[in-house]
């Protein structure tokens, strides 16, 4: 299926019914005495559109249910998920063994007719795991089984044998006390090694400071390092490109929890409409674009602006496909709806959407946005930011001359 396609799957086949499927409806439900927890955790993760399970022998069609993504209820799904319990086949008590239906593939069907919900749609009836249950599925996803019985199944070495990490005997070097103790030590770091080592974390005591032009409940913004755009440009005071970035440390927006992630969305919007508002000021569209990494180990998700002359700008677009194809990789108009994937996208100051979604195993310029918008401007030599580098006089300067521009437009003052 095309990373572009919504989350989930057309169609679930399973033996067991999951359990609590008759949580929330308004039928009268037998319960099911061979329900599983393990086919409402599969339900729950992969979001069927249609579900089938037989292991009750009768026939039971619910009430359509609205999905989650995930384990956690972070992401709303597209759309709902049919359950169809079917009785044996060829039975003698006339239970309906087969069901018709007309289905348009995910792959393919419009998003409009993928979230159309019938008016008796119920809530989902899976009790949401807590946030230990949902590490324990993602550790041992097809069952129950728990460090504890795993522990008690390890292989035991013969007598001879030592470890070559702590020189006891007892067990093999890979389940030794001592590395096991040694990795929880080392993870329990990984928040403060993020912290040491992320530019954009504003908590971190080496974050650069005087390039921060305002800060939001959510996000800051803060000036360019290395601008895309010259010192020569006589257009933005402060030369105008600049990043939004959420003050928490997260890998992508998509990965914002809940109402955490409306929050930085609406705050984004607000700062996006002040930016805009100050380039129409001096001819200028807005243009933005994004890198939405989620597996960069020290990856902080954050947003660039730029100002193009909106003599310039129409060639965006254009320039966008020229050097895609040039590096020979595809262009979509819309980004993954599965928040998991990674992907580049720009958007264009009509809100069109430029995306290249990513694949791990094939090289991605992580400079293309600048390069794009390096060669509109008329100066591709300035693609690298490390050719564009300022001293940090230069930098304070531009940051108090954009930031003296936009405090008429600063949605926080």
């Amino acid at each position: 299926m095309p990373a572009t396609s919504p989350v989930g799957v057309d169609i679930l086949l399973t033996h067991e019914w999951p359990q609590d499927i008759e949580n929330g409806t308004a039928q009268e439900a037998q319960k099911a005495a061979s329900a599983t927890s393990s086919v409402a955790d599969i339900a729950s993760a992969i979001k069927p559109r249609y579900h089938f399970a037989a292991s009750e022998h009768r026939f039971y069609e619910r009430e359509p249910y609205k999905n989650t993504s995930g384990f956690v209820d972070e992401h709303h799904a597209e759309h709902v998920t049919r359950f169809v319990g079917l009785g044996d086949a060829l039975n003698t008590t006339k239970a309906r063994w087969f069901y018709a239906f007309n289905l348009d593939p995910l792959s393919s069907i419009s998003l409009e007719t993928l979230r159309a919900a019938p008016a008796n749609t119920t809530e989902c009836p899976f009790r949401p795991p807590t946030h230990a249950e949902a590490g324990q599925k993602r550790g041992y996803f097809w069952g129950d089984e728990s460090n504890e019985s795993s522990n008690k199944r390890r292989r035991v070495p013969p007598p001879t044998y030592t470890c070559h990490a702590c020189h006891q005997k007892g067990h093999f070097k890979e389940d030794c006390p001592n590395r096991e103790q040694q990795h929880r030590h080392h993870q329990s770091n990984n928040p403060e090694e993020t912290l040491e080592s992320c530019w954009f974390c504003i908590a971190n005591p080496k974050v650069e400071k005087h390039l921060i032009c305002s800060i939001g409940s959510t996000l800051y913004m803060a000036s360019a390092k290395g601008p895309v755009v010259p010192d020569s440009d006589k257009g933005v005071p402060g030369l105008g490109h600049v990043l939004l970035i959420p003050i928490t440390h997260y890998a992508t927006f998509n990965s914002i929890p809940g109402d955490e992630h409306q929050a930085v969305t609406q705050e984004v919007q607000k700062y996006i409409q002040g930016l805009r508002r100050l380039f129409e000021q001096y001819d200028c569209d807005l243009v933005s674009f994004e890198m939405s990494r989620g597996r960069a180990k020290l990856s902080h998700a954050h947003i660039q602006i730029v100002p193009i002359p909106k003599s310039k700008s129409a060639s965006l677009a254009s320039v966008a496909q020229k050097q895609a194809d040039a590096q020979g990789f595809k262009l979509v108009d819309k980004p993954p709806v599965n928040p998991h994937v990674d992907y580049f996208e720009f958007t264009l100051p009509d809100g069109q959407k430029i995306v290249h979604v990513l694949d791990r195993k094939v090289r991605f310029d992580l400079q293309f946005g600048r390069s794009v918008v390096a060669e509109v401007l008329g100066h591709p030599e300035r693609a690298d930011w490390r050719a564009c580098k300022q001293s940090e006089d230069e930098e304070r300067g531009t940051t108090s001359a954009f930031k003296e521009a936009f405090k008429p437009y600063d949605p926080m003052l």
